[in-house]
């Protein structure tokens, strides 16, 4: 499965089913709020603290116990920056990212890598963040939770 970042778009214009029984608009306010709380959070550290806070708050935002944060070295490896337990740190505290197969070509394209073979040796989800056209910060999720989602 490819899913590109835009693919995930609001849910502004369609009709939610409420538990009163009535259909609502839906609306993308609790996105916003969550989005604003999130760089709340982070706001009061500094610039080289936010990446290590980071892991611990995508962990909750995405019902993901096992989060990992890379931080790209130079064009093939990767240091571990930031995870949230020994299971994200599974791949060691170096990875040569370019080697990753499948998972490196979603994230060098600018997709979401999603372990649809269920290879305990990826991650369940994956995403990077470029700058221009390089990787520099690969986003590792070893268990996503259903009902995040």
């Amino acid at each position: 499965m490819k899913l590109y970042p835009e693919e995930l778009e609001t849910t502004e214009g369609t009709s939610v089913q409420l538990t009163t029984g009535e259909t609502e608009p839906a609306s993308s306010t609790d996105s916003w709020k969550s989005i604003y709380d999130i760089i709340s959070s982070l706001e009061k550290y500094k610039t080289e603290e936010v990446l290590f806070y980071a892991a611990q708050i995508l962990s909750e935002e995405m019902g993901s116990k096992d989060v990992a944060i890379y931080t790209v070295a130079n064009r093939e490896y990767a240091r571990l920056y930031s995870s949230t337990s020994k299971e994200a740190r599974r791949l060691g505290n170096s990875i040569k990212y370019v080697a990753m197969g499948e998972l490196y070509d979603d994230l060098k394209a600018g997709r979401i890598y999603v372990n649809e073979l269920k290879d305990p040796e990826r991650p369940a989800l994956s995403i990077a963040v470029h700058a221009e056209e390089d990787i520099r910060v690969i986003l590792m999720f070893w268990d996503v939770s259903e009902d995040k989602h």
